[in-house]
């Protein structure tokens, strides 16, 4: 019976989905085209697979060519029969008489094939045997030969496996998700798909229970809640395990309601609690959803991945693809790929803000704020691009960059007679090398600045407390002359125990209690309080953000002895600092 064209479509693409090029003369499969050349002592067995316009033998045994066109394959009858093809005299067959194999080398005479039928009930190709003679089967050779063929398409299976399966859950893995993605927008490329990642265990959350009771928990809790799932969309699609805690699946034909309550239900059974070595665990639920047809069904994966970050970053248990949020992100790769260039090419620039004496008004020092004027982009806020640096290794570099041009510049106040202090800032990142004490040192030798001219801005914390190694460098800094200071104070951390241990001079109140906080109260009482506490232990206080004349007065009433913000002045190229000796 011919196949209908569509089933014909969905047989190619399952054979472009199994990917069997990998496999092509492996020995166990070459071990099986010899084993039918003994059986039924002839000189040449093949195992074929039939494509769209060629057919190719993944094993062959005395066979003198790899492929040939479709147009010249014994094999395609067998699979359009469905059943056991022989042929006991080519030249004899008005189909085959003709054929260029027949005519000319290897002069086929006879040929037997029994088509190789998927579990999915697709005939991908046959495993022959032929002679250059004409012969003639017995009933049993030929039942042998179907024996050997379900043989053969399950030795194919178990080596297409190989590589593509999850060992913890057995489930279908990403290189086999991929593929069967391709394989659907070939089948149907008119139609409208949804694909779902989720998420089911926090990475950290792992980790730590890796540390304390080895992985076989972490499997343990991770086949589970595959075998959940797995049970759930049973009768609705095929589930893969595409990372660590990561499932996806694909949903087609279905309206917005059902789609709705199989992710409500997925919901419920993923957040299940789990006995996992003797303790209950609570697996969560963090999913990403995109559509996708032919056109875009190799992104679609990673437009799912974006979404499901997403719902990690909000919380939430579901949340669909949104393009503005791929747009940014794509975006902040560009930038990070960029900025090696944009050094090279000067388009970094420092910008100087003045620190004012609250009881003298006059300037006293200078906060040295980097910007980035893209080549293309043009200005780019450093909100955008200093969180995007902070998560590459290029932030150490950025910051050499600053701390050298604004040594530099701060040598050339100096000896114009600007007695000034210079404040930079530096990143957690920062500290990962270990050596942020040597690289200040080396850029104060170089410029010969007195370290005591120079303060270095940190954030307040976790990251503060969480190793000696900051600690230590810290201390190293405070030694040298240069004063610290922990910037953006009161707007999160907010820990004054864990300042106390560390080499701290000044404070910096953060710009979201001081604006308006004269007629807050809430925030009165937060300023008063952080400033009368930095007094008792000793520190320098700094205020952020000040924008009004009656913010300063006040700032002043409670002592705090300085403040930086736009009722002072904007941040100020160098030479803007020059001509500014006295902000009113």
């Amino acid at each position: 019976m011919v196949q209908s064209l569509k089933t014909e479509e969905e047989r190619l693409a399952l054979i472009r989905s199994l990917d069997l090029l990998k496999i092509v003369d492996l020995p166990e499969l070459k071990r099986m085209t010899q084993l039918v050349c003994e059986i039924f002592d002839m000189p040449m067995a093949l195992i074929s697979i039939v494509g769209e316009d060629h057919q190719y033998f993944i094993s062959r045994e005395g066979f003198p060519v790899s492929s040939t066109d479709r147009s010249a394959s014994v094999c395609d009858f067998t699979i359009r029969d469905r059943e056991v093809l022989e042929v006991e005299d080519m030249t004899q067959d008005p189909r085959f008489a003709d054929n260029c194999l027949v005519m000319d080398a290897p002069h086929l005479r006879f040929y037997a094939g029994a088509p190789l039928i998927t579990s999915s009930g697709y005939a991908i190709g046959a495993l022959c045997v032929l002679d250059h003679k004409p012969r003639k089967l017995t009933e049993q050779q030929r039942h042998q030969l179907e024996t050997l063929a379900t043989l053969t398409i399950d030795q194919i299976s178990l080596l297409r496996s190989v590589g593509r399966r999850e060992p913890v859950t057995g489930l279908p893995n990403r290189q086999q998700f991929a593929l069967d993605l391709a394989a659907l927008a070939d089948i149907r490329p008119y139609d409208r798909h949804t694909l779902m990642i989720l998420d089911v265990f926090d990475v950290h959350a792992a980790h730590l229970l890796g540390q304390a009771r080895g992985m076989a928990p972490v499997e343990s809790l991770i086949r589970q809640i595959g075998e959940r799932l797995s049970k759930l969309l049973s009768d609705i699609a095929p589930l893969y395990h595409v990372g660590v805690s990561r499932f996806a699946f694909v949903l087609s034909e279905l309206s917005s309601d059902e789609r709705e309550a199989i992710l409500e239900r997925i919901r419920l059974v993923a957040t299940r609690s789990v006995l996992v070595d003797g303790l209950e665990m609570l697996p969560m639920c963090h999913g990403g959803i995109t559509a996708f047809d032919a056109s875009n069904a190799q992104d679609a994966l990673r437009r799912a991945i974006v979404a499901m970050h997403q719902a990690l970053d909000q919380r939430q248990p579901w949340v669909r693809y949104e393009p503005t949020r791929d747009l940014q992100l794509r975006r902040d790769y560009r930038l990070a790929t960029d900025l090696p260039a944009a050094i090279a090419n000067d388009q970094l620039y420092l910008v100087f803000q003045p620190r004012v004496e609250l009881a003298t008004r006059r300037m006293v020092g200078v906060e040295a704020l980097l910007r980035w004027k893209h080549d293309e982009l043009g200005e780019v806020s450093p909100g955008e691009f200093v969180p995007v640096i902070e998560r590459t290794a290029l932030m150490p570099q950025v910051t050499d960059w600053v701390i050298r041009q604004s040594l530099s510049q701060m040598r050339t106040w100096i000896a114009r007679g600007m007695n000034l202090a210079l404040s930079l800032n530096v990143s957690p990142a920062d500290f990962r090398r270990g050596d942020l004490p040597d690289r200040l040192l080396t850029q104060l030798r170089r410029t010969g600045l007195d370290p005591s001219h120079l303060e270095i801005e940190i954030t307040e914390g976790e990251w503060l407390e969480r190793t000696p190694e900051v600690s230590r460098q810290l201390s190293e800094i405070s030694q040298m002359g240069v004063r610290i200071a922990v910037d953006d104070f009161g707007a999160g951390y907010s820990n004054f125990a864990y300042l106390t241990t560390l080499p701290i001079n000044t404070i910096k109140i953060d710009r979201s209690l001081v604006q308006g906080f004269p007629s807050a109260i809430q925030k009165g009482a937060m300023v008063r309080s952080i400033i009368g506490l930095a007094h008792d232990l000793g520190f320098h206080t700094v205020a952020e953000g000040v924008e009004t004349e009656e913010e300063a007065v006040a700032l002043k009433t409670l002592r705090c002895r300085e403040a930086q913000g736009f009722i002072f002045s904007r941040p100020l190229l160098p030479r803007d600092i020059d001509r500014l000796r006295q902000v009113a």
